[in-house]
């Protein structure tokens, strides 16, 4: 089995997936702030400690946060953020807290999402926010 280490707070065991003779521990969560992660596999040879690494939570720089819509007119909101190295980030659109238009997956450098909104009606205003997600951090193995 495995285990992380959040900020070395213990997290649940899970059990290890293997494929091409490597061990491989998953850890899905969900971070609103930077942390320390570790994996610790136990083995009958002994324990592993993985090297720490540090996740840095990203905020979205989103480029249109008010805008008034005209009435039939079309109107362009587009959120953009920063990707650090091997991370896979979701981008996605809410109006109030419901889902708006399909997420976007990014994985190099910039991510960039934006939510058209064609001949604009009343029924189209409210408060229209970007969420960006950590998908994949990566994955730590050992022989």
């Amino acid at each position: 089995s495995c285990q992380w280490l959040v900020d070395e707070d213990p997290q649940t065991d899970v059990p290890l997936t293997f494929h091409r003779d490597k061990a491989y521990c998953q850890f899905l969560g969900k971070f609103s702030e930077s942390a320390t992660v570790q994996c610790i596999v136990k083995t009958q040879h002994g324990t592993l400690k993985s090297p720490d690494k540090h996740l840095k939570v990203i905020k979205p720089l989103v480029s249109v946060s008010k805008t008034n819509l005209h009435i039939e007119s079309d109107v362009s909101l587009t959120c953009s953020t920063v990707i650090p190295e091997k991370i896979i980030v979701k981008m996605q659109w809410y109006r109030f807290s419901d889902v708006v238009g399909k997420p976007t997956f990014h994985t190099r450098n910039m991510g960039i999402v934006v939510h058209e909104i064609r001949n604009a009606q009343v029924a189209d205003s409210g408060d229209y926010h970007c969420r960006v997600e950590y998908v994949s951090v990566g994955s730590i193995n050992s022989n």
